[in-house]
């Protein structure tokens, strides 16, 4: 008699308001906490230490990394705008508001801002939105001489976890809520390649990349899902973007 295998749980794909009440919980979450530390250390290293500019735009703000790196942003930056589609998420930077930013509640793929009125965009993590949509929005939306900053976790960790470390498509990412209940949300990972490729399709291109490595990050070796990195490869990539022509 053939024996059947036992088949793989369910686990329902939410959006990231159904996560946002925890998902800076360091604790529930260590792979969160790295992943943000490691993206705001290539984020201060791609930008620009005397960055100035009109209009900052941070897509998928959440808790937004623009004023960790720019803590006197109000006398650099004539304007910032933290958008989120989560309103949740985007709750946790409402204290900048106070201080003279713009909270908005818009998806990463229809922002509503104006065309070419963007100097500077991050998207900090931007994995949930790494779409083809999102990229033609960019375009759309970059001056002329603007450039975009995206990081995403990289792809060496996750084509080791998520094809070894769990059960969800490769295409998103698995969270525990504090029930214990398994859910999973969208992130999309591309090899560099694939990347690049995806962004010249917009009519976009990569200007520079950098590398965030476990011994770079401390709170990286306390998250149990990114022990399957190897010491030599990445667990966070960084990318400066501008228009192809």
């Amino acid at each position: 008699m053939q024996l059947r295998s036992t088949p793989e749980p369910e686990i329902p794909l939410v959006g990231y308001e159904d996560v946002a009440g925890h998902y800076y919980d360091a604790v529930l979450h260590p792979t969160c906490a790295a992943f943000r530390e490691g993206s705001i250390r290539l984020l201060g290293a791609l930008l620009p230490p005397t960055l100035t500019a009109n209009l900052v735009v941070e897509v998928g703000a959440g808790r937004a990394s623009v004023p960790v790196l720019f803590p006197d942003w109000t006398s650099r930056i004539s304007e910032l705008v933290l958008l989120d589609s989560s309103p949740t998420m985007l709750s946790y930077s409402r204290e900048y508001a106070h201080q003279g930013a713009t909270l908005a509640l818009a998806s990463a793929q229809a922002t509503g801002l104006a065309s070419g009125s963007v100097d500077v965009l991050i998207a900090s993590l931007g994995d949930p939105f790494n779409d083809r949509d999102f990229w033609v929005e960019v375009k759309r939306v970059l001056s002329s001489f603007g450039i975009a900053f995206f990081t995403t976790p990289s792809p060496q960790w996750a084509s080791r976890f998520r094809q070894e470390g769990q059960i969800t498509p490769e295409d998103s990412a698995e969270f525990i809520n504090p029930g214990g209940e398994a859910v999973c949300v969208p992130s999309s990972v591309l090899p560099i390649d694939d990347q690049s490729a995806l962004l010249r399709t917009c009519g976009l291109i990569v200007e520079a990349i950098a590398n965030c490595y476990l011994a770079d990050a401390p709170q990286a070796r306390r998250a149990p899902k990114l022990q399957c990195v190897a010491d030599e490869d990445p667990f966070v990539i960084g990318y400066s973007i501008r228009h192809a022509e």
